[in-house]
């Protein structure tokens, strides 16, 4: 996706803004689509840690959900990023993650005490969620509300 970038800094300077709605929903059904493998993955790899690391690491599968979830998010946020990026809304991504950063910090000292490797990956997946997975689509909503027309009977299959 991060050619797409630069496609979508000339798209942005030609205003062709159909060129770009269409790719950003492209782009994110399939991406949200592609992610969906983290899920089985996650359930599907414990067996093959245990028997890698002779039983002294066992992932639980509380972990092992949370880590497919935020790696989900992940992939969703990232395709966010290519288009805050592409479109020039820097200041905005830069905002989101210096306080995804800070947030992640505090949420581990409070949660990693509480909840063990749990807590760690659980922070990571709040902070992420607080910042830019709530952020950067509101960026985008706020600033280029025209990729979001007519997306309400359209939804991601547009």
């Amino acid at each position: 996706n991060r050619p797409l970038w630069s496609a979508i800094a000339e798209a942005r300077e030609n205003s062709d803004r159909e060129w770009i709605r269409n790719s950003y929903w492209a782009t994110m059904r399939r991406t949200f689509l592609a992610s969906m493998i983290f899920l089985p993955m996650a359930i599907a790899i414990r067996p093959f840690v245990d028997i890698w690391t002779k039983d002294k690491i066992t992932v639980s599968l509380g972990l092992a959900i949370v880590l497919a979830v935020h790696s989900i998010q992940w992939s969703i946020n990232y395709a966010e990023v290519i288009f805050v990026t592409g479109l020039g809304f820097l200041r905005q991504r830069t905002i989101s993650v210096l306080v995804m950063g800070l947030l992640s910090v505090v949420m581990l000292v409070v949660m990693v005490p509480m909840f063990g490797v749990i807590g760690a990956a659980g922070a990571g997946l709040m902070s992420m969620l607080l910042t830019q997975t709530l952020y950067l689509p509101y960026t985008l909503r706020t600033r280029a509300p025209w990729i979001f027309e007519g997306t309400r009977t359209r939804g991601l299959g547009c």
